[in-house]
């Protein structure tokens, strides 16, 4: 794999888990890499680009320290001294984002799902579609959710970021037009499926199978899985070989222990996945 800019970390960690180390020697920041759980979710999101604002690194020094590690040809051998990745708001703040604190719609912290290893992802798109126009969500965070700049300025966000002690406030403010109309988190359709936000729940329960039938039942179930439906897996544990085909057939998956040999992994089409 030629490592650049646009190479996702996870994907470069999969393939290369020794330069674990060698992402902290550039930046403590990266410490965070040692979780599993990130590696497997939010870090696939996130580019080598991404990454180094992430850790306050110029990208090139980062890309250059990465490849010689592995062995592959760099342009120069140059140390790059580190950025600032901290984003101050400043006393202009309010004028440049047109701001003041009555615009704050809803807060959300997600540090505490970051350290029991939940992706807040859809608690964050769930809080994200209630945001009215004009108002504002204000999102605590552990890192930089860089990836989230993208997924909302798509859906008509705009954002400024600060660092205050190594805690990240991220305001997302709605250009667009009216928030999205509110639904229930859970609910039921005509056929009684569970209704998670407006995407269905199809459920299976693949525990006791001898492999690599769980796998087999639960990429066949995926090609037949709607638009609106998302997978919930009953596993006696936790696929792991599963998560590659996964990414490669453009689905995500989250895992969650419920009990002794009883996972449930949900899974559910990524950003942009066919």
């Amino acid at each position: 794999m030629k490592i650049d800019e646009n190479t996702l970390v996870g994907k470069l960690l999969d393939e290369h888990p020794e330069l674990l180390d060698s992402f902290i020697r550039v930046s403590p920041h990266f410490r965070k890499l040692e979780n599993k759980f990130l590696r497997r979710t939010i870090a696939r999101r996130v580019s080598i680009s991404d990454a180094a604002r992430v850790g306050g690194v110029d990208p090139e020094y980062l890309i250059t320290a990465l490849r010689a590690d592995i062995g592959e040809s760099t342009e120069d051998g140059t140390e790059r001294g580190r950025l600032e990745s901290e984003v101050e708001w400043g006393d202009d703040f309010a004028e440049e984002f047109d701001y003041d604190e009555s615009q704050i719609q809803e807060t959300l912290d997600v540090r505490d799902d970051i350290a029991v290893n939940n992706d807040p992802l859809q608690k964050i798109m769930r809080t994200a579609k209630r945001i009215e126009r004009g108002r504002i969500l204000h999102l605590v965070n552990s890192f930089e959710p860089i990836p989230l700049y993208d997924v909302l300025g798509k859906k008509g966000f705009v954002h400024a970021t600060e660092s205050r002690d190594g805690v990240f406030h991220v305001l997302f403010k709605r250009t667009d037009g009216a928030a999205e109309s509110k639904r229930d988190t859970k609910k039921l359709d005509a056929t009684g499926k569970d209704v998670v936000g407006d995407l269905k729940v199809v459920e299976m329960d693949v525990r006791g199978l001898e492999p690599p039938e769980p796998m087999m039942r639960i990429l066949k179930a995926l090609k037949a899985l709607g638009a609106n439906e998302i997978l919930l897996v009953h596993h006696h544990r936790e696929p792991v070989l599963l998560y590659d085909k996964l990414h490669d057939g453009g689905f995500e998956a989250v895992s969650n222990k419920v009990g002794e040999n009883h996972y449930k992994v949900v899974i559910r089409r990524a950003a942009g996945g066919r």
